[in-house]
């Protein structure tokens, strides 16, 4: 299947950028939002069988309402002119399997890049999702430093929850399964535990703990052959982090991390260890508190120093502070790039991605949006849970308000329904009654 040169609906195909077994990843010109976005279609003899494409839409609703700073977003689905396709944020930076050419990577550099997927996956796994199909090319790095892990659902799209025949299955693509997976025994998050663990074996190692000529080999590698050391490949590795590897490959899933959130815990540990495997004097143990993120002003309540709602990594003094109370806020004058400062000095920075959505998270409506404004008192400032969206046009954002119950503001105007408007330097934004003034710089 090759739609360079054609159109869906809206869309014009540009080019092809990836191949996988199940669908075609295709860079393509959004024409009514003067923008560039991701298509992923499905193979078409899949859209003619009924029970997937029930499946597919299923799958692809849930994953709309996946919202993390380390997802790849995706915007809606479609079904148009025989195909099946599935409209994402389009990352240019290439994939983590691109970066990865057969070296170690240093430990710190390689934790850095893990850690944000992990949180990525425990956030999916608290809203029921198990990914299933973790591995480097479903790593997308928006930039150097920044991964969004994509492709969920994929893994059970093509599989229905179980694995077919392993004859059929690439080496590539089962070099990163689970052996319950490679069983044919239904995965749970525990399986993305085990890939993860593979995935951090590869970048530390510069290779994969287990490879073979055939998928049967690599199956049999998989449920019964114990990984060499990493060590072994990397003498420079920490011995906590080879600890942290190598329970994460764990063949039995009960001796593995139960929890994603477990296994961010004892990688952030690891991370905090030299090269000499000695205590980083810095460390504080993490523990559930709520904290105040200098970056963005939110309080939130995490394991690790991590802010989930704007992706700035805490050091262990900001773990010692407690929440800001009414009225205090945190000003980072370090904080590049575009963002909205607030009027208590906090600074919202925008994650990388080219659609944002601002308004207030919501668990019991699993509403989780890009900017979350409920930490700054949203509720009480009239903030609704999808208030308003952003849109990346070139060097330029684009705000539009999302049908919120009392309005989004620009520089005291309302902004129209369906109403798209450039933002420039300097701008202040009312969403309710909470004010922003946007910064490109």
């Amino acid at each position: 299947m090759n739609l360079v040169g054609q159109e869906l609906g809206q869309y014009r195909i540009v080019e092809k950028v990836g191949q996988g077994r199940l669908a075609t990843v295709y860079r393509a010109y959004q024409r009514s939002l003067d923008r560039w976005v991701a298509l992923k279609v499905l193979e078409t003899a899949q859209v003619s069988n009924a029970a997937f494409l029930m499946r597919f839409h299923r799958e692809a609703r849930q994953r709309v309402k996946l919202r993390h700073p380390h997802i790849l977003s995706v915007y809606h689905h479609e079904v148009r002119d025989g195909y099946a396709f599935l409209i994402m944020d389009y990352a240019d930076g290439g994939s983590l399997g691109s970066r990865l050419a057969g070296q170690p990577m240093p430990w710190h550099a390689a934790a850095a890049l893990a850690l944000p997927v992990a949180r990525a996956l425990a956030y999916a796994h608290s809203q029921g999702v198990t990914h299933c199909n973790v591995k480097p090319h479903n790593i997308l790095l928006a930039r150097g430093d920044w991964p969004l892990l994509s492709d969920f659902g994929m893994g059970r799209l093509e599989h229905t929850g179980r694995m077919a025949s392993v004859a059929s299955e690439p080496v590539d693509a089962l070099a990163y399964r689970s052996p319950e997976q490679a069983q044919a025994i239904e995965c749970d998050r525990r399986s993305d535990i085990y890939s993860l663990g593979v995935v951090l074996y590869q970048m530390v190692t510069g290779r994969r703990p287990f490879d073979a000529a055939t998928s049967l080999e690599i199956v049999q590698q998989h449920v019964s052959r114990m990984p060499e050391p990493p060590t072994q490949h990397n003498p420079e590795l920490p011995a906590m982090a080879e600890a942290v590897i190598l329970r994460a490959l764990a063949k039995n899933p009960g001796a593995r991390y139960q929890s994603m959130e477990e296994m961010v815990n004892a990688l952030q540990v690891a991370l905090t260890q030299t090269s000499a495997g000695t205590r980083d004097p810095t460390y504080t143990p993490m523990v559930a508190r709520h904290i105040t993120c200098l970056r963005c002003g939110a309080v939130v309540n995490l394991l690790g120093r991590y802010c989930p709602k704007c992706g700035a990594t805490l050091r262990s003094t900001d773990l010692l502070r407690p929440a800001a109370a009414e009225g205090e806020g945190s000003k980072t004058p370090e904080a590049t790039g575009p963002r909205f400062v607030l009027e208590n000095g906090s600074q919202i920075v925008f994650p990388p991605k080219a659609e944002l959505a601002i308004g207030r998270a919501d668990a019991l409506n699993e509403e989780y949006p890009d900017i979350d404004l409920g930490p700054q008192h949203g509720a009480a400032r009239g903030v609704s849970r999808l208030h308003a969206r952003l849109y990346h046009r070139g060097d330029a954002w684009v705000i539009q308000d999302a049908g919120s119950t009392n309005g989004t503001f620009l520089n005291g105007r309302r902004v129209a329904g369906g109403e798209e408007t450039l933002l420039r330097e300097g701008d202040r934004i009312r969403c309710g009654q909470l004010s922003m003034t946007y910064r490109a710089k």
